[in-house]
């Protein structure tokens, strides 16, 4: 808002580069023509900080209209485009998978496309490169009930980690996985009966939340983008089939992508010794040069048991990488087996969920407003509401904004 406030006389299209006294396309002098170089630097000045001075006194004569329309233009011109997710792009209406999960159309082949990856913000993820299974081949037991109730915290993830790095999901996949484990216990967990312990949407909900709210991944202030992620969690069972198992592809491609720069650095670490930061320093304090190798590097118990914990470290995670695709690969068959309908159910179950901690976040924002409201009351701030007569600048920026 100040940017369009300080183009006023200096390069502002409608007013910089016309002449006093002349009219607009309409036939119409404009509100600026008449301003000076004076007032508008009031003008700038009144709208920063907690200026109380009356707007209305540093305009020309009926000018405050046009003023406040000017601002509001200004601020649509600078408004970048709102970001949407792949699921809400024109392609994703009429994209449909074969019975196995293939593209019905392939439009390029892999090399032209590059797997995996995407060259734009709408452009949708690849589908699975090989026809899917069937569940039946893959288990001998019937699914579950929780099964349902697993594949809501696997989208959670996978749209968290979307709306959280947009389009470039695939730029740092080891950052992207390691975000994805912390917040799906479906897909980090090792054993059946640590990834079985939900039995209900509303647990699955409520633990998605708090760990999105919780570190490594968030905070307790990042509560509202968290529950925005339970609408786009809606929004991808409620385009059905297709769209989920396009998603669940997605996040299996980026782990897939992860494991593999996981294991391209640990071959270059293991070729260099690991060393302490107390053997370092002894090291740095020994006279004359010294170099250390691998064979040098094993006589220090203190680097061998760093070396030995590291690669357990690393071993865990790439146990974990492996598995969690393998997981995904059972999720995408069994929801290529549903239909859209009961994808579009389970999508109401978590739309619940979405509006009961949407009604409870909005109450407690209200709650704090008003808690400071009367603050600022104590304080002796009686300024006049933005939909009085007066209006001050910095009450001008925030209704503008």
């Amino acid at each position: 808002m100040l940017k369009a406030l300080r183009r006023l006389h200096v390069d502002d299209p409608e007013c910089g580069d016309r002449e006093a006294g002349d009219d607009d396309d309409h036939g119409q002098r404009n509100w600026c023509d008449d301003l000076t170089d004076e007032q508008a630097r009031a003008l700038i000045e009144a709208c920063q900080g907690d200026s109380t001075v009356d707007l209305e006194s540093l305009l020309p004569p009926g000018a405050m209209e046009d003023f406040v329309a000017h601002l509001q233009r200004s601020s649509k011109a600078e408004t970048p485009p709102a970001w949407k997710p792949w699921w809400l792009s024109p392609e994703c209406l009429c994209f449909r998978l074969t019975c196995q999960g293939m593209a019905l159309i392939a439009e390029a082949d892999e090399e032209q496309v590059g797997r995996p990856g995407r060259e734009s913000l709408s452009a949708l993820p690849l589908p699975p490169s090989e026809p899917l299974p069937s569940v039946q081949s893959l288990t001998k037991a019937p699914p579950s009930d929780v099964v349902r109730w697993q594949l809501i915290d696997m989208l959670y993830a996978y749209c968290f980690i979307v709306r959280r790095f947009h389009s470039s999901i695939l730029s740092d996949p080891r950052e992207v996985a390691a975000i994805a484990l912390s917040l799906s216990r479906s897909l980090s967990s090792t054993t059946t009966s640590e990834s079985a312990g939900v039995q209900t949407a509303r647990e699955v909900v409520l633990e998605a939340l708090h760990r999105a709210t919780s570190p490594p991944v968030g905070t307790l202030q990042d509560r509202c983008f968290a529950i925005d992620v339970l609408h786009d969690v809606v929004e991808v069972l409620d385009r059905g089939r297709a769209v989920v198992v396009l998603a669940l592809s997605d996040l299996q491609s980026c782990l897939l992508r992860a494991k593999k720069d996981h294991k391209d650095s640990s071959s270059e670490a293991e070729r260099e010794p690991v060393a302490s930061s107390s053997q370092q320093e002894d090291w740095s304090c020994t006279p004359g040069p010294m170099s250390i190798d691998d064979k040098n590097a094993e006589s220090f118990p203190s680097v061998r048991r760093t070396k030995r914990s590291w690669k357990k470290n690393r071993l865990e995670m790439q146990s974990k990488l492996r598995g969690a695709g393998r997981k995904l690969l059972f999720y995408m068959a069994w929801a290529n087996g549903e239909d859209d309908e009961a994808l579009r159910l389970l999508g109401n179950v978590v739309a619940d969920c979405w509006y009961s901690q949407g009604a409870a976040s909005d109450a407690a924002v209200e709650h704090g407003l008003r808690s400071l409201a009367i603050v600022d009351n104590k304080e002796g701030t009686n300024a006049p509401e933005a939909g009085g007569k007066t209006l001050v600048g910095k009450q001008l920026i925030e209704t503008i904004n």
